[in-house]
């Protein structure tokens, strides 16, 4: 309070950072989310084509997974991969009183 912790201008900026603290935190959660759902797809369909195929799991390449894919019509190819989930807290926001 005596040094001007008070006043409106730092409170708003400490709000500010407090914000964009907790979305790089939301961020990065999601960005973490996405690479173990994308390892985890992938490794599915590594076992899949070994399996199908009857071939060991270091011989399989993109090949014999598009291979499987065509004779099979499993594993999905690299089009069907998860993405993202969108969420609102990363896009823009419309006001409420608008």
């Amino acid at each position: 309070m005596a040094h001007g912790g008070a006043s409106r201008r730092v409170r708003r900026a400490a709000q500010v950072r407090l914000i964009a603290a907790s979305m790089i935190r939301a961020v990065e959660a999601a960005t973490a989310r996405h690479e173990r759902e994308l390892v985890a797809w992938q490794a599915r369909r590594i076992r899949v084509t070994a399996r199908l195929l009857g071939i060991e799991l270091q011989q399989v390449t993109l090949g014999s997974i598009i291979v499987c894919h065509l004779y099979h019509g499993v594993p999905p190819l690299a089009d069907q991969a998860p993405r993202v989930r969108f969420d609102r807290r990363y896009g823009p926001r419309r006001s409420r009183w608008t």
